[in-house]
């Protein structure tokens, strides 16, 4: 999923700014090592001081946001990234959806691959993004990866060299049992996992 939003979608450029919801989770600190690995400067967002140490410790971040203790996210990332957002690689929609938008450079990219931070229904309303799009000539698209299925082996391939190679690295939030397969889920949905969650049976 990392892989094909962000170098099949973003096709992300040496010096470029990426900007990742959820760094700390499965997807975002994949991203964040590759957008590294593509010589670009990252910036994160996640959800406590804990998660932005991991992200820039193992995962490389060169700045993370901990968005819960920001009351303007924009202004936030103006000061972080002055000249401004190329890739933006969102797993959660919301409110850092929006902050990221009023940063965006010309021609950047924007990969939906969750709203996690929105209700699927009633769907919300919120700022308008057209006039953005328009002013920015930026581009913005879906990703679902099972529509790589064609390409998973040469995904796959290039993720296991990096990670022999030591230019990736992950992390795994492992509960025990079938039985916390529902506390793990709500975990998730709080934010309170580091790393992929998984259920150890």
């Amino acid at each position: 999923t990392a892989f094909a939003g962000l170098v099949d979608i973003c096709k992300p450029k040496k010096k470029e700014t990426i900007v990742v919801t959820t760094a700390a989770g499965s997807v975002g600190s994949a991203v964040g090592q590759i957008a590294k690995i593509y010589g670009c400067k990252t910036i994160g967002f996640t959800s406590s001081d804990e998660k932005a140490e991991i992200c820039k410790k193992e995962f490389s971040y060169d700045e993370v946001i901990n968005y819960k203790n920001e009351d303007n996210l924009s202004s936030c990332l103006k000061q972080i990234a002055p000249n401004g957002i190329d890739c933006f690689f969102d797993n959660v929609g919301g409110d850092q959806f929006d902050a990221v938008m009023d940063n965006l450079n010309i021609n950047a990219r924007v990969v939906i691959c969750g709203t996690i931070g929105m209700p699927s229904y009633p769907i919300p309303n919120g700022p308008r993004i057209n006039r953005t799009l328009l002013v920015k000539r930026a581009k913005i698209e879906g990703l679902l990866v099972l529509d790589y299925f064609d390409k998973y082996k040469e995904i796959y391939d290039q993720l296991a060299q990096w990670f022999k190679d030591g230019k990736l690295k992950n992390k795994e939030d492992i509960s025990h049992g079938l039985s916390k397969a529902p506390s793990s889920l709500v975990k998730i949905l709080n934010g309170l996992n580091l790393g992929k969650q998984l259920i150890k049976l």
